[in-house]
């Protein structure tokens, strides 16, 4: 109770202090506060102003005496606080505190309370500029010289559990041996680097397999190097996107982990789901009077895991798997001696390996991600040296999968990805964090990606490969008298219903086929096609040939070889 008659104290000597500097009566009175002599509300104090890291957004910390005798903390916007007291208010309210009186007289009694103590807001979770990082239990990690209090202004209620010392020791050194864990757990650290990174941007990496193998237990120990709430259940692919959306912006400059990627996705488009996650933004909204909200951001490292692969998931729900996809989301084919693990480190069988396992996740965890933002907060890596040792495993991978260097596309876009990684698990190690060997990461990072780059269809990238795919999707839905040989044009006795034409080394497309297989956009993927030799020009050099019959007679010639492969 000593806390609470201090608390009060100090609620008696601010108002005394406010009144003598404005024409005012208000007074505490059996814990309540008064204006006037009428009862107002509960007891609250004003405890600091706060800004964001651009000065903006200020709001008012106020601390509130709650029913059940409790003082909590609560941060109310002053933007809110003039325009709409009572949903200002409410966020006082929602904490136990009781209003009686009139809202706006509140409201004006808090923008008169003399604040002498001035503090930041973390509007966002993770990296703040470069000054501190905040973290979903509430904890502020502060870069060195940065001396302000810090306060988060999303709601924080995740956990750790456990010492670094007791990761290390039960989890850590598990994954040695074990390069999907292992993987897994350096994926999980390459969060706090995404800002430092300008050539990578947010990522999924999918692990599939079509029994259950362990996946899931990968997503759990990588879940659990940051807080995480105490129940350990998983998210699952079965939520909404806005569900989606949420977590990603909790899960900024960290790990997001989602299992259970199912066969089919009837509540939405998961090829939007990519889409916007790879975009590092969320929708556009507005409020009730028309005034846009600010839009979500993040840069996250998404793990995910299921049966199929997202490419098999996006077929069988009947998708278009666009351009840059494949670059946003890497699928991982997972094959080991038992599940995902290759060593068991004295179990009996895979499946008792996975048990402990899981079972030490539940004791040791928020720990690692929040000590490796603190050491990199006093390394100069980050300014000096960063992209250089990236570029230099980047070319590492390149060796060990035997990469030409004149390869294009998208494939060494997602290399960097992977060598971000092996950045992430080799500095971490290089700190003493995780209790690994120099180069484990690294070795751990090669096998995966093997595995992704063994899956590839490395002969065309992967945005000719999708064009190819709709063409022939589009090719195989034409009925007979839509497609037609050249050998049979002349003869044909409805022409103008032939969307295609072909002999045994062209398909000829009208510009109306062409323009359904790529939504409108026939002119365009033209010049594409063109580019990569499948489109013959006519020889004169334009992108179209004149057939000899029809009523339709300019088309589009294409190769018969490469889209038939």
């Amino acid at each position: 109770m000593a806390h609470i008659d201090s608390f009060l104290k100090e609620i008696e000597s601010e108002l005394k202090e406010i009144n003598s500097k404005n024409r005012t009566k208000y007074e505490l009175k059996e814990q309540c506060i008064l204006a006037f002599g009428v009862k107002l509300c509960t007891p609250f104090r004003v405890k600091a102003r706060a800004y964001d890291r651009n000065r903006a957004n200020m709001s008012f910390l106020i601390e509130v005496l709650t029913t059940d005798g409790h003082i909590v903390e609560v941060l109310v916007r002053n933007d809110l606080l003039i325009s709409a007291p009572p949903k200002a208010l409410g966020v006082m309210g929602n904490r136990g505190w009781i209003v009686f009186g009139e809202k706006k007289v509140v409201a004006e009694l808090i923008s008169l309370w003399p604040v002498k103590e001035h503090h930041k807001i973390a509007t966002t979770l993770g990296w703040n500029n470069e000054d501190y990082f905040a973290l979903t239990n509430g904890q502020v990690l502060k870069a060195p010289g940065f001396t302000s209090e810090v306060v988060i202004e999303p709601q924080t209620t995740n956990k750790t559990k456990g010492t670094l010392e007791g990761w290390r020791r039960k989890i850590g050194q598990k994954a040695r041996g074990n390069p999907y864990l292992m993987f897994a757990c350096s994926a999980a650290l390459t969060g706090p680097l995404l800002p430092f990174a300008p050539t990578v941007k947010s990522f999924a990496v999918h692990f599939y397999h079509h029994t259950s193998t362990g996946k899931s237990t990968l997503l759990r120990v990588a879940e659990g190097l940051w807080p995480r709430p105490e129940n350990p259940n998983l998210k699952t692919w079965r939520a909404t996107g806005n569900a989606l959306e949420g977590w990603l912006v909790k899960a900024n400059n960290t790990v997001l982990c989602v299992d259970e990627l199912p066969k089919e996705q009837a509540k939405r488009a998961f090829a939007d789901d990519i889409y916007m996650f790879g975009n590092e933004k969320g929708k556009g909204r507005a409020d009730k009077d028309g005034t846009t909200k600010t839009t979500n951001n993040w840069q996250v490292i998404l793990l995910s895991a299921g049966e199929l692969s997202g490419a098999q998931m996006l077929k069988a729900s009947g998708e278009k798997n666009s351009g840059g996809q494949e670059v946003r989301w890497l699928d991982i084919p997972v094959s080991a001696p038992h599940g995902v693990f290759h060593v068991l480190h004295g179990a009996d069988h895979g499946r008792s390996f996975v048990d402990a396992l899981s079972q030490q996740s539940n004791e040791e965890f928020g720990k690692v991600g929040p000590a490796f933002v603190e050491r990199l907060m006093n390394d100069p890596f980050l300014r000096a040296g960063f992209e250089a040792e990236l570029d230099g495993y980047f070319l590492k991978l390149n060796q060990a999968l035997n990469i030409s260097e004149a390869l294009q596309g998208e494939i060494p876009r997602i290399i960097r990805q992977f060598a971000l990684i092996v950045l992430a698990g080799e500095h971490a190690s290089s700190m003493g964090i995780t209790g690994w060997q120099s180069g484990d990461a690294l070795e751990a990072v090669k096998h995966v990606a093997r595995q992704w780059y063994d899956a590839q269809d490395r002969s065309i990238s992967a945005t000719l490969r999708i064009h190819l795919d709709e063409i022939s999707k589009y090719l195989s839905r034409l009925s007979p008298e839509q497609k037609c040989s050249h050998k049979a044009g002349k003869d044909h006795l409805k022409p103008e219903v032939v969307k295609v034409w072909y002999t045994d080394k062209v398909y000829d497309f009208t510009k109306d086929a062409l323009n359904e297989v790529s939504n409108g956009s026939a002119v365009e993927w033209a010049k594409f096609l063109d580019s990569q030799n499948i489109l013959i020009r006519a020889k004169s050099g334009s992108l179209q040939n004149r057939l000899s019959f029809g009523p339709r007679n300019w088309v589009y010639r294409m190769s018969r070889s490469a889209i038939d492969r």
